[in-house]
């Protein structure tokens, strides 16, 4: 009887023990996961590990001498599944605050464990850690595995193919090297014990941010590191040649100044302008004016863009300074930092802001856009899609709010560190001589790059054919025609194939005229825009078969315009389009009585000029896409030479997949119905 009291008094105070301990314990794990929802992810992962610590202590403790108490499948009274789940989180923490070391041990364990069914993406974060600390054969192997368990098919699936692609092109350029990129540090671009980053065009050199050593904030035991924006006349200037951008003597120099961008005139610049407020940063866009040399006492943009207790920074203003992107965690974005867009009124002044979207924007931060006008092209930084690590930066082409799926830039623009920030002095090219920052050859710093692009093996390619027998059409006489310089390059002449090849320099626009004297009617110049690829390779355009009619009069018809309105809307400029059906080119029923609007205005006023382009959907690739938009507008423009509309007057352009009139996915779901109206041709009257 008396062991038995002794018995029931010793599980009494382990009652006492657990129940005190799990008291501290649950304050531990709530500060974790407040901790973790407020972002401060490196707290959350020591409350979580000291949580964790505790909890294994005191039942161990707890649980001696009497392992008769211990559950199937427990270790003492810790639950494994229970235990595992705080692993993960303190993986998940490490790897957003980027310490991908420390998550790689905790995911690392998970994995040994051989637990693929209650924490599926274990497998998926590890790699990604593997990647980013430079492990790409290690990092291939996880996201098979991952494949072959979860399946290629929900959301994830998708992630980790893009990202085993990834990690196989970057294996492969690693060790062959980039056919076409290399990547440069400017080394005489620096500044005393600190960061040179965000570079941005200004006038005929370019300016950047830099890190300074404040002697008198040394002196008084504040930070002694500041922010500050500063101008170089070319990519050698040294120290000594740096210009610092001086504001108004009133402005407030205690602030940190970084990221500036400038109109096209470089009269107007916008910065983020940034301080701590109890160790917090609070940052915000600001805009300043030149005059004489000196710039204007920064002016905070309205509360469009700086939206109060949050904050804006990152600026980028488009050529024609009409649109203001830049990075925010204010309300209404997807995750951390978001990218956004604002329309402005005047320099100063925005009506609204719009979330760039899921094609952009995920969970994790986006910052730094940059928009190449040329190209359509968005490039930013981001971390929460598919990369080596940290950021890196992607490409995404559309404009405004409609943006096709990002592309990673790849190796070894982006490497397995930070790679953000992005600027380019090339109208045509966007990476071509651009500049970037990256901390890659540091240990704690973002530096300066140059990316030196080669040259693009691209080719034009096609046939001439006689369109009544589709036979080829030797001594055909084509020449390409340099946009830029308006001058003819090159001229070749059909042999029996009928047909002809051009290798392109660059992304140069272009065009091509057909001509031949055999009784044959010309067609007119195809203008193709510049012939912007991702692929790293050699590529070749193909385009559609042109075919040559035999020359014939037709009487001018007269038309009956179905619709007053039809013709009402052309003679007020609006472009009129012509759908097709998916992958075709020849005319729907639906689509004459525009056509023929068309052609009665031109018979009535003959000296009226028309533009014919071709679109296609986003499917497909862009050669494919080309070809195709070619022979939509070869079809318009066969429809107006039967009515009797003199092919001089007539010139056709591709435009490929570039320019959709409407988003093609809702919230992340196809939608044929958009697909069926960027599939068009659109006459334009030139007058």
């Amino acid at each position: 009887m008396k062991s038995l009291h002794k018995k029931i008094f010793f599980l009494f105070s382990i009652t006492l023990i657990i129940g005190s301990n799990s008291i501290g314990q649950k304050k531990i794990l709530t500060a974790a996961e407040k901790s973790f929802a407020k972002g401060e992810y490196y707290t959350a992962a020591k409350y979580y590990e000291k949580y964790l610590d505790e909890l294994e202590i005191s039942l161990q403790n707890a649980n001696a001498p009497y392992s008769v108490n211990r559950l199937k499948g427990e270790k003492g009274f810790v639950n494994f599944k229970k235990r595992n789940s705080i692993l993960y989180k303190i993986a998940d923490c490490y790897r957003l605050h980027n310490n991908y070391a420390s998550a790689k041990t905790y995911y690392e364990e998970l994995v040994e464990l051989g637990d693929d069914t209650t924490l599926p993406l274990t497998r998926y974060y590890y790699a990604v850690c593997l990647t980013a600390l430079d492990q790409p054969a290690q990092a291939e192997k996880q996201l098979k595995q991952f494949l072959k368990f979860n399946g290629e098919d929900d959301a994830y699936g998708e992630k980790a193919k893009e990202q085993l692609k990834l990690v196989q092109s970057y294996i492969l350029q690693k060790k062959n090297g980039s056919p076409k990129y290399k990547v440069t540090k400017l080394t005489t671009i620096a500044t005393t014990k600190g960061s040179t980053y965000a570079p941005a065009i200004y006038k005929n050199g370019f300016a950047f941010t830099g890190t300074v050593f404040d002697s008198v904030a040394f002196k008084a035991q504040k930070n002694p590191y500041k922010n500050q924006l500063f101008t170089a006349s070319n990519l050698n200037a040294t120290k000594e040649s740096f210009a610092s951008i001086k504001f108004d003597s009133s402005a407030n120099t205690s602030y940190n100044y970084a990221a500036a961008t400038f109109t096209a005139d470089s009269s107007t610049m916008y910065f983020t302008q940034w301080h701590l407020k109890d160790t917090v940063k609070v940052a915000a866009i600001y805009v300043s004016k030149i005059h004489n040399g000196r710039w204007s006492y920064p002016e905070k943009l309205n509360e469009q863009i700086n939206v109060p207790n949050y904050n804006s920074q990152d600026p980028f203003i488009t050529k024609d300074g009409k649109y203001l992107y830049y990075s925010s965690n204010r309300p209404g974005g997807l995750g951390q930092y978001d990218i956004w867009v604002a329309p402005l009124t005047d320099f100063s002044t925005a009506t609204s802001s719009v979330n760039l979207g899921t094609a952009v924007n995920t969970a994790e931060d986006e910052r730094a856009p940059y928009y190449h006008a040329f190209s359509k092209s968005l490039i930013f930084a981001s971390k929460g899609l598919s990369g080596f690590g940290g950021f890196d930066l992607f490409k995404s082409k559309g404009q405004f709010i409609h943006w096709e799926k990002p592309i990673n830039l790849g190796y070894p623009i982006n490497s397995t560190r930070d790679d953000i920030y992005f600027c380019s002095p090339n109208t045509y090219m966007p990476t071509k001589d651009a500049l970037i920052s990256s901390d890659r050859s540091s240990d704690c710093c973002l530096e300066l790059f140059k990316i030196d692009q080669s040259a693009d093996k691209k080719y034009v390619k096609g046939t001439v054919v006689e369109c009544e027998t589709n036979s080829p059409l030797q001594g055909a006489v084509v020449s390409l025609k340099n946009n830029l310089t308006n001058k003819v390059d090159r001229q070749v002449i059909t042999g029996a194939s009928g047909s002809y090849s051009f290798q392109l320099i660059d992304n140069t626009p272009i065009t091509i005229s057909i001509a031949i004297n055999k009784g044959y009617d010309t067609i007119p110049p195809i203008l193709m825009p510049a012939i912007l690829s991702d692929s790293i390779y050699t590529d070749s355009i193909k385009l559609a078969q042109v075919c040559l009619l035999k020359k014939q009069v037709e009487e001018p018809v007269e038309v009956e315009v179905d619709s007053a309105k039809v013709a009402v809307d052309i003679l007020k400029g609006k472009a009129l389009p012509i759908n097709f059906e998916y992958e075709r080119f020849d005319l729907l029923p639906a689509s004459i009585p525009a056509l023929d609007a068309f052609v009665a205005i031109l018979q009535k006023d003959p000296n009226k000029k028309m533009e014919i382009g071709g679109h296609t959907d986003g499917k497909g690739a862009v050669d494919y896409n080309l070809s195709l938009s070619i022979k939509r507008s070869q079809a318009c423009f066969d429809y107006f030479i039967k009515k009797g509309i003199d092919p001089a007057r007539l010139t056709i352009r591709a435009y490929g997949k570039c320019c959709p009139l409407v988003p093609e996915t809702i919230d992340g779901k196809d939608n044929p119905a958009a697909r069926f109206e960027n599939r068009r041709v659109e006459c334009k009257l030139i007058f």
